[in-house]
């Protein structure tokens, strides 16, 4: 049989298997979050393999700070939801609420209270509205896919179109921008409480 009709074969299989998400080629291709483990591409063309939890996130729920942990987990978990889950580790309380729950920025442990913990009434503000006279940064990729950004001393709201939401008293606390499902559903006064050190 020649390579081509192997080849051809291994494709046409491709198309006809349902449990592929996005074609089976898909799952061969590098950098879509698919760690293919020991056993390289060929886990990986039939649904084996692992994910890697992230080290180094910091998030608040319900007032309790968790920091999450590096782990691996297989990419198709029988056990039970927590267990296949990435683990979180109980860092913390906060005096009171959360900026807002749910909310996951890379930071150490020891500032995590900091940036993701409400304010207590009487703090001093760590961040200011913009002025007529503010102006937005360069951005360059920094709100391609993304809801905020602290560049320089500015937070960003980068959805519609980017605009500068405050600026910091002090310095951004992260250069890392906030995304996903709930740094969308932020106000300016939140993110701006989020990226700007205190």
């Amino acid at each position: 049989m020649s390579r081509r009709r192997v080849w051809g074969g291994l494709f046409a299989l491709c198309l006809a298997l349902p449990a592929c998400e996005r074609g089976c080629v898909w799952r061969l291709v590098p950098g879509e979050g698919l760690a293919t483990g020991p056993r390289g591409v060929a886990e990986a063309w039939f649904g084996g393999g692992d994910v890697d939890c992230a080290d180094g996130l910091a998030r608040c729920q319900g007032g309790v700070l968790e920091a999450s942990q590096a782990a691996r987990r297989p990419l198709a978990c029988q056990g039970r939801p927590e267990a296949c889950a990435c683990p979180w580790s109980v860092v913390g309380r906060c005096p009171g609420a959360c900026v807002a729950d749910g909310l996951e920025l890379p930071l150490p442990r020891e500032r995590a209270a900091a940036q993701l913990c409400a304010r207590e009434q009487g703090a001093l503000p760590t961040g200011r509205p913009p002025t007529a006279t503010t102006t937005l940064p360069p951005l360059g990729d920094a709100c391609e896919a993304d809801a905020f950004v602290c560049l320089g001393s500015a937070v960003v709201a980068c959805r519609p179109t980017p605009r500068v939401a405050g600026t910091c008293v002090a310095a951004c606390a992260s250069p890392d921008p906030l995304g996903g499902r709930v740094a969308e559903s932020l106000s300016d006064t939140q993110a701006v409480a989020v990226l700007c050190a205190r």
